[in-house]
């Protein structure tokens, strides 16, 4: 009976000691994917800002409709929670952003540094929240 118990006490602690670590992998790796998902929103802005400023607004157009569409896949991931309000507001303006862009429209270029800016901060706090 004590041969038992200290066996199946033994199997459970080899599995805790091989579940912990695992754990914060997978931690590690789902803060890496916020970090990597941010930081590609934030190219993409910036290449949409570069189009404009080169007044190729076909192209900035085109790149904006997959920002927005990877913005809108993003916005629920739970690493994203604290800044869901201000994602939100990004998306809301997509229909602006592409009018303008479909005009034509370099006034547009002040709207987007400023979500570029938001993107930026919120990238930042997560790199600082992260073990990266």
């Amino acid at each position: 009976m004590k041969k038992a118990l200290f066996f199946i006490l033994l199997l459970v602690a080899a599995y805790l000691v091989g579940y912990w670590p695992q754990r914060g992998l997978k931690d590690d790796l789902a803060a890496a994917k916020s970090v990597t998902q941010s930081s590609r929103l934030q190219n993409q802005l910036m290449d949409i800002l570069d189009q404009v400023q080169s007044q190729n607004y076909g192209t900035a157009q085109q790149i904006a409709g997959q920002f927005f569409n990877d913005l809108r896949n993003q916005i629920n991931d739970p690493a994203y929670a604290p800044y869901r309000q201000s994602l939100q507001a990004i998306l809301d303006r997509r229909d602006a952003v592409v009018s303008a862009l479909a005009k034509a429209d370099g006034s547009i270029a002040a709207p987007l540094r400023q979500d570029l800016a938001q993107v930026h901060q919120m990238q930042e706090k997560l790199l600082s929240q992260s073990n990266l």
